[in-house]
This record gives structure tokens, sequence and C-alpha cells, in this order.
């Protein structure tokens, strides 16, 4: 028996019964409808990923095995977590913490990292992870008589009350996410197969590139703003690339004076939300240069606020 069949076997009696509303569906597929859907594979946290006229496909998220504990599989909507089975839990013990939503799962604690693009919400039910897009006072406090009272380590925006901003700024920041735990992607090529070669917002990754010949990733744009990317490699970018492969004129090419023996590149760009109204987001690409040998260059996509 291979190893995922005795994982999802795991995973099942130890969810038997777990007092869920919802029964857990493990024969879900990644398609239109699953977008976002979560499953475990090996260990580790992987989610659907739909790109609109693409095909489907899975990538990674959290890695449980390096956390030291178990991935399970709860609720209809195939939400995945980390879970401490040696750690009882009751109601208690559920929480935000350091922007990590802990929960119950089977009488045992899990845990959901919400990373920089989410907060961990709690006001009402089980702890999780939101999307900070349009959230009141952007996730990070709550509004009173038009003015939103930031939470700990955020302050009002300096242009609009109804935000909240990081005290701390945006360089000494990106520093601090770019010292983070990598996630892995390969880059793919040719530009058509961007689809398949996807990076978050805010988390920083270990991209492989091929040997010598130009290569792509894609990431999310969820609305017309200024985004950043942040390297650990100087001349490896090459663009930012629209999906109909027209490039956008970007700015930069310098370390970031706040870190740069670690980040030594990164380029500006302004690129617009052109999705239907009932997108949430759409796909920028980056494509980096060729590389004799290929190589792996630490990478990270952030919006700027």
């Amino acid at each position: 028996m291979n190893r995922n069949v005795l994982l999802l076997l795991t995973s099942l009696l130890l969810f038997a019964g777990c007092g869920e509303d919802e029964p857990t569906v493990t024969d879900w597929v990644c398609d239109a409808s699953h977008d976002g859907w979560e499953k475990c594979t090996d260990n580790k946290v992987q989610h659907c990923h739909i790109v609109e006229g693409m095909d489907h496909h899975f990538h990674w998220g959290a890695d449980c095995a390096a956390l030291g504990l178990t991935c399970m599989v709860r609720g209809e909507a195939g939400h995945a977590a980390c879970v401490d089975t040696a750690t009882p839990c009751t109601e208690t013990d559920q929480r935000c913490e350091n922007n990590t939503a802990y929960f119950c799962i089977d009488g045992k604690l899990a845990q959901d990292p919400c990373g920089t693009s989410k907060h961990c919400h709690a006001d009402e039910g089980v702890p999780h992870c939101e999307e900070l897009d349009d959230e009141e006072c952007s996730g990070h406090g709550h509004l009173h008589d038009g003015e939103c009272h930031c939470e700990e380590g955020y302050v009002l925006a300096p242009d609009d009350a109804t935000k909240c901003v990081s005290e701390v700024d945006f360089p000494t920041q990106s520093c601090t996410l770019f010292a983070g735990t990598a996630h892995s992607e390969a880059a793919v090529t040719p530009f058509s197969e961007f689809p398949n070669a996807h990076v978050e917002l805010d988390q920083v990754y270990e991209v492989t590139l091929p040997d010598n010949v130009e290569s792509y990733v894609h990431f999310p744009v969820t609305e017309s703003a200024e985004y950043v990317i942040f390297l650990s490699t100087a001349g490896i970018f090459g663009a930012f690339l629209h999906r109909n492969e027209s490039s956008i004129n970007a700015s930069g090419g310098v370390p970031n004076g706040m870190c740069s023996d670690t980040i030594a590149d990164h380029y500006h760009a302004e690129l617009s939300f052109d999705g239907a109204e009932t997108d949430t987001k759409v796909p920028y690409i980056v494509r980096f240069n060729a590389v004799s040998g290929g190589a792996t260059v630490k990478v990270l996509i952030r919006k700027k606020e």
C-alpha cells in the first residue's frame, strides 16, 4: 500500500465522529467548482488552483511534516490543516495567535498559519484565515465612529482613516518576510505553461530555473496597484508580463537597502486588475532570464500598500 493511501486511511480514521457539521470529502477533483479546496499529500497541504481558461493544478501549502505535525482534512469545503495529534484541545484552546488560527479537530489542536495576505478571524465560531481584501480596517482592526481602532502592530493609514497598515515600513517588513521559511516552486517553459507555476503574494519561494532558457511563474493581482518583486540574485529578473505575453514597464534593478546582503535585486511595476466583475484575482507573469546551468533563486512578490 503506497504512502498516499496510508495517509488517507489515517485521516479518515482519526476524523471519524469528529463532530463537524459537514462530512469530510476526499473524492473531489481539482476543477472550477473546487478552486481553493485543499487536501493532504505526503503530509503536506495541497490546494487546488484554477486560472481562467487554463488547466487545473495543485500547489503546495503548509509542510506539516516539517512542523512535526500531521496533515488532516475536515469539512465539506476540503480545508486541510496541520494537527498536533499528541495535544488535547477544547474550545478554550481555540484562538488567533501570531496571525495563526488554532482550533480543535477531533479533540486535537490544529493550526493554520494565515501569512501576511490573510488575517486570523475569531469573533464568532472557529478561528480561521480570511482574505484581507475589502475587510473592515484592512482586517487589522475595527471601525468606531468612522475611524479604525487598529490592532497591535498596525496604525491608521496616513490617507485613509478606515484602513490599518503595518507600523513597520515596507522595505523592512519585506526583509523580515524574505528571511522566513521558503516554499518551493519550479519555473516553467514555454510561456503557455505559466499556469503550472504559481507563487502567492507575501510568501517567499525558492524558484528553480531551468538550464539556459527563459522561464516563467505567475502570481495573483487582486487590485490595480504597484507590485514589487524581491530576488536573492541580481540579473535573474527579465520582465513582468501580461497574459497576452506583452511586457509591462518595470523600474528598479538595485538591492533592498535595508537588507542588501539577502535581497540583491528588486523591481517595481504598476499592474492593472483587468478581470471580469466576478473575478477576485487575475494572473500576471514573471519572466526569468536564461541562466547557464540553471539556478535556484529566492523570490518574494508583494503589493505595495
